[in-house]
């Protein structure tokens, strides 16, 4: 669930399209054990513990975009975030041992359109 606010700034003379929110997930168990779980086998080939996940909130955080258009078929396009495991999930031994409980996101891209 994303809830953003967004808007328009000026710059050069084009709009730059911001937005900007908090986002919140939830899972199934199905889809948190097939990313958190460890079975029998991996934990023997890995040396973690057992783990299985339940369904549950799975992180929330803060997230943000923008779009300028650079010239009439160049736009940049940057984004960034950052999420807080919590949950089941954050109590996986791929989170605890070999992750991290914070999640850091962050790109810069350009579009060329014909």
């Amino acid at each position: 669930m994303e809830l953003k606010f967004s808007g328009k700034l000026p710059a050069s003379g084009r709009p730059v399209l911001y937005s900007i929110g908090p986002k919140i997930t939830y899972a199934d168990a199905s889809y948190n054990g097939a990313f958190f779980d460890v079975s029998p086998s991996q934990s023997a080939a890995s040396g973690l513990a057992q783990f299985e996940a339940d369904s549950g909130f799975n992180s929330y955080g803060l997230h943000g975009s923008l779009f300028m258009p650079l010239k009439n078929q160049i736009t940049l396009i940057a984004f960034g975030g950052y999420d807080r495991l919590d949950g089941d999930i954050a109590d996986s031994p791929l989170v605890r041992q070999r992750g991290s409980k914070d999640q850091w996101i962050a790109g810069i891209l350009l579009s060329y359109t014909l």
